[in-house]
């Protein structure tokens, strides 16, 4: 299947995105029936400052680097500044604009786009690249527009993609899915009255995220034993459980029947609910940075 990713790199870092790791999205995406053809990461550069700033050139300079030594092109666009009638200032690019042209002209030649973003001006786009006959896949981490969640063929939040965004703490040998690490995950079973619920979360990178019953071998989900007292410990409000659009990061602990969830956070909320609602605790500890 002829695939192209377009990362807008500038929203996602600035909606929750920040940290992602370029290798392990590109090990997600290539798999045996995909072929590569576009690698697309859209920044911005302002090169008046880089002129000033030695430490934001050498910062920019190596991110670039970076990105080129995983395979991916690095497409710049310029940063303007300028007043409102207030003397406030703002910054303009067109990086989103070459993303769309991109991604329009490149579409005849492709079977399945991947947009890495949560722009909401893309979802006039998205049936234009479907009338193409591509599939077009959306990831995104905070402020994904809900208009472009549902006009994509499919949408995974990256905050569940085990390792695209770095977790610190646990045990400092365990690797994702491991006794000890810490995961994301959703709560799709909660039974009030009984006190607990049920989890999932991936255990490993797999393109078979749609295979969401565990029961199945092929999966690459695990389920998870949800207690209600730490959901009240991390000031979860339980009235929004279950939920699939509450991501929720928990340490996984192994009990005789499997994993339970320990150290509970909050990481964010995809549905109508504020985080405020979901999540009222008033310590930083658990909340999502």
């Amino acid at each position: 299947m002829r695939t192209g990713i377009y990362i807008d790199v500038p929203y996602v870092s600035a909606n929750g995105g920040r940290g992602m790791r370029f290798d392990v999205l590109r090990r997600l995406i290539e798999d045996t029936d995909t072929h590569l053809v576009r690698l697309n990461a859209y920044v911005t550069h302002d090169s008046e400052r880089a002129k000033r700033d030695d430490r934001y050139r050498q910062g920019t300079d190596d991110f670039y680097r970076i990105l080129k030594d995983f395979g991916f092109k690095v497409i710049k666009s310029e940063v303007y500044l300028y007043y409102d009638h207030e003397d406030v200032m703002y910054q303009h690019s067109v990086h989103e604009m070459r993303l769309g042209i991109d991604v329009l002209d490149d579409a005849q030649h492709l079977d399945r786009i991947i947009l890495i973003t949560g722009e909401g001006e893309f979802s006039a786009l998205v049936p234009k690249l479907q009338a193409r006959g591509c599939r077009v896949e959306l990831i995104g981490f905070k402020n994904v527009d809900l208009p472009l969640r549902e006009v994509v063929d499919s949408f995974q939040s990256g905050y569940l993609i085990p390792g695209l965004i770095p977790i610190r703490g646990g045990d400092r040998d365990s690797k994702w899915g491991e006794e000890g690490s810490f995961v994301r995950g959703i709560c799709y079973d909660y039974k009030p009255g009984k006190d607990f619920g049920f989890g999932r979360f991936a255990k490993e990178l797999s393109s078979d995220y749609w295979i969401t019953d565990t029961r199945q071998s092929y999966s690459p989900y695990e389920i998870v034993f949800f207690h209600e007292r730490q959901l009240n410990a991390a000031g979860i409000n339980t009235k929004y459980l279950p939920s699939r659009d509450i991501i929720l990061e928990f340490q996984l602990r192994k009990r005789e029947d499997g994993w339970c969830a320990d150290k509970i956070k909050f990481i964010y909320d995809y549905g109508y609910n504020t985080e405020e609602e979901v999540s009222d605790t008033e310590n930083e500890e658990y909340v999502a940075s």
